[in-house]
């Protein structure tokens, strides 16, 4: 689908959701038009699960996100958002272990020394916090979540991983099915931590926030975001 920049504001997909108004491209990369598909896939959809037994397949899943979302806040030294009574069927959200307050340890730390060189420690000091700010929101921006989802499409082959914001923190949200199994979620696991604390994803954050100072809405922080930004 192709509409010039001058009309690309007054097309609109049929089936919008919670994504909508985010731009074009956005607006049509989720929802596009209305595809029958999903409901011409139901009867066999229905057959499968009665084939596997509804009662096997809630044992799977509910037993799976117990383990993967557990998994998790262990190797990442984290924390599960919620109890499961307050929780989406078979899901779970566990925060990232992203630098928040602590952003200067993770690749950036020798040249806020050297441009505070000459400064009382309380101005310096003054200085390294200010910076530690800057990097918390733009990880808490759609583009911090951007580079994310990048980096471990790119480098894991991860397609997709479901981020959002709550209490000025990021967290993922993990989905379990019955074609999903443990392995699925170690790999995660394994791929954020080394995105994360290897560097690779300050290094990128970093470079991408300096070539887009000039777009201050990519870069501004939301403290309760649903992640829905294209």
């Amino acid at each position: 689908m192709w509409a010039s920049a001058d009309n690309q504001d007054a097309v609109k997909p049929v089936v919008t959701a919670t994504a909508s108004n985010a731009g074009f491209v956005p607006d049509f990369l989720f929802q596009g038009t209305r595809d029958e598909t999903a409901f011409c896939c139901v009867p066999t959809a229905l057959t499968l699960y009665r084939g596997l037994g509804v009662d096997r397949i809630y044992e799977h899943n509910s037993r799976l996100v117990e383990v993967a979302s557990q998994n998790l806040a262990t190797a990442w030294n984290s924390e599960i958002l919620a109890p499961p009574s307050l929780r989406g069927a078979f899901m779970a959200a566990v925060r990232l272990p992203l630098p928040f307050g602590n952003s200067m340890s993770s690749g950036n730390s020798g040249e806020i020394a050297n441009n505070t060189y000459g400064l009382s420690a309380a101005s310096a000091a003054a200085a390294v916090e200010s910076s530690s700010a800057t990097v918390d929101r733009w990880m808490l921006s759609p583009l911090g979540h951007e580079v994310l989802h990048d980096l471990l499409q790119s480098d894991y082959q991860i397609e997709y991983v479901k981020l959002f914001n709550f209490g000025k923190r990021v967290w993922v949200r993990i989905a379990c099915q019955i074609y999903n199994e443990i392995e699925d979620y170690v790999r995660l696991g394994e791929a954020v931590l080394a995105v994360i604390r290897g560097g690779t994803y300050m290094k990128e954050l970093r470079e991408r926030a300096g070539r887009k100072k000039d777009n201050e809405e990519e870069l501004q922080d939301s403290e309760n975001w649903d992640g829905n930004f294209y």
